[in-house]
C-alpha cells in the first residue's frame, strides 16, 4: 500500500487506522512530485505496483487529481485501487475525484473515530470488496 500524503498527523492516523487491519507494508511519499516520480518508476519496472494507493488531493508540487490522471493512465498501475483523502466535503472535489477514476473519495473527518475507518475502506479495497 502506497500514501501518497503531506501532512504528518495524517499520516499517522492512517498508519494507525490500517494497522487495527493488520496493513503493516506501507510506503509514504509526502508530496505530488515525489509520488509521480514514484509511479513512473514503476512503469520503468524501477518499482513495483502497489494494490491501493491512498492520494491527498491538496498536495504540494503535484495535486491528487494529477496523480490520479497520471496512475490512470499508467500501464503497470492503471488497475491500482484509489482512496483519495481529502479535507474537502466539497461536491465538485469528488467529481474531479470521480472523472480521473478514484474507486473512493474520503473526506477526512474531525473526530479520529471517523477518521480510522479510512483502515477499514482501505482493507476492503486491498481484499477487493467495493
Amino acid at each position: 500500500m502506497v500514501v501518497i500524503e503531506d501532512n504528518p498527523g495524517d499520516i499517522y492516523l492512517i498508519r494507525y487506522a490500517l494497522g487495527l487491519h493488520a496493513i503493516e507494508d506501507l510506503t509514504v511519499i509526502r508530496d505530488g512530485e515525489a509520488g509521480y516520480e514514484f509511479v513512473t518508476q514503476i512503469d520503468r519496472g524501477l518499482a513495483t505496483a502497489p494494490q491501493v494507493f491512498i492520494v491527498d488531493f491538496s498536495l504540494p508540487r503535484r495535486t491528487g487529481p494529477e496523480l490520479l490522471e497520471l496512475i490512470r493512465a499508467s500501464r503497470a498501475c492503471a488497475g491500482v485501487r484509489i482512496v483519495i483523502a481529502s479535507s474537502s466535503r466539497s461536491p465538485k472535489d469528488q467529481a474531479v475525484a470521480r472523472k480521473f477514476g478514484a474507486d473512493c473519495y474520503f473526506a477526512k473527518p474531525s473526530n479520529f473515530e471517523e477518521y480510522i475507518q479510512i483502515g477499514a475502506i482501505a482493507a476492503d479495497l486491498l481484499h477487493d470488496r467495493p
